[in-house]
């Protein structure tokens, strides 16, 4: 169910870019707000950040990460693969792009992990949380999607109390 997921998912990313990518910068704007990212701009739009390590589960082709200035270790961790320009993108803007899924892969601790719209694509969301939390050495910050129904491209129905529960002995949620 998961391969076939991320079949349908590489079709609607095709090249990542054009009216998809425009689509998610959209999207973003809410997410940020709603993960407590301070929007701070500098004058050529890039948002400001003043952390040094900052790791996006899950970002595909256009993390958010493409909008930041400031920290020296971007890292994106998707299992897309990814198609030129979206190669090209990454590498202009200094974000390594890691082709491996959200539970797997072991890196060390970030300042920052970011996660947005991430766990109903997932094969196992309980075990990309648990990874995610295991990479944060500061904050872990977390926008998902509630109660949407299971279809092609979205293998899992995400709930409040499955994030809660998953999370709850590990961290203090305040």
């Amino acid at each position: 169910m998961w391969s076939e997921a991320q079949k349908h998912e590489a079709l609607y990313w095709g090249d990542g870019k054009g009216r998809t990518a425009w689509h998610e910068f959209c999207k973003q704007e809410a997410y940020m707000e709603h993960m407590l990212i301070k929007q701070d701009y500098d004058v050529d739009g890039e948002l400001c950040l003043n952390v040094d390590k900052v790791l996006d589960i899950g970002g595909g082709p256009v993390s958010m990460l493409l909008r930041c200035i400031g920290p020296s270790t971007l890292t994106v961790v998707d299992p897309l693969p990814l198609s030129g320009p979206a190669i090209r993108r990454y590498r202009n803007y200094g974000i390594e792009y890691r082709q491996e899924k959200g539970g797997d892969f072991r890196l060390p601790q970030y300042d920052e992990v970011w996660m947005y719209n991430v766990l109903q694509h997932v094969d196992n969301p309980k075990q990309v949380l648990l990874n995610a939390i295991k990479h944060t050495r500061g904050c872990f910050r977390i926008f998902e999607w509630l109660n949407v129904p299971i279809d092609v491209m979205h293998v899992h129905k995400i709930t409040a109390p499955l994030i809660l529960d998953t999370i709850s002995d590990l961290v203090t949620i305040n």
